[in-house]
């Protein structure tokens, strides 16, 4: 009688592994192909921001550039205004004094430096993004090879939990 209930148990535990109803393994595999899906968004999340910035897509400094093209370009025109005042011989040029030439020249200087330094705060909060996204992906790399590590720690066992039943049943 205790024998009969013992190998139907070991039966049971048996198909239930063979059917993929063993709840050990099929919580192991579930936290396995869940640890995948998370490694999987974060390559592509680290793999669609590195392309934007290597591509020159990335928002940030796109418009971070042409904040820096535009100021240079004001400074370049205030300071080919300031020559050309400097080598004409009235007293004012365009209409403008030396004074409010000078004045917009060094503005336009004041604001080419804001837009360089704003430039490289954009560079520097684009490099923390990527890192962030290349730290998440290791994370998850991290994540995954864990659980896979568990699932075939599972599986060992509940192959050796049904070793041990059927040596018992002998």
């Amino acid at each position: 009688q205790n024998l009969s209930a013992s190998e139907k148990q070991y039966r049971d535990a048996v198909n239930n592994l063979d059917n993929g109803l063993n709840t050990t393994v099929n919580s192991a595999r579930s936290a396995t192909e869940s640890a995948l899906r998370a490694l999987e968004k974060a390559q592509q999340d680290y793999d669609d921001a590195r392309a934007d910035v290597d591509d020159g897509m990335n928002s940030q400094l796109v418009q971070a550039e042409e904040a820096l093209d535009q100021a240079q370009l004001r400074l370049d025109f205030a300071e080919e205004d300031l020559e050309n005042y400097e080598t004409d011989s009235s007293t004012t040029y365009g209409g403008q004094t030396l004074r409010s030439i000078r004045e917009a020249y060094e503005d336009a200087q004041t604001s080419r430096d804001s837009a360089r330094k704003s430039l490289e705060l954009a560079q520097a909060a684009v490099d923390s993004q990527l890192a962030s996204y290349a730290t998440a992906l290791n994370e998850a790399q991290i994540a995954y090879d864990n659980a896979l590590v568990s699932q075939q720690a599972a599986e060992t066992s509940v192959r050796q939990g049904l070793e041990d039943q059927r040596a018992a049943l002998n």
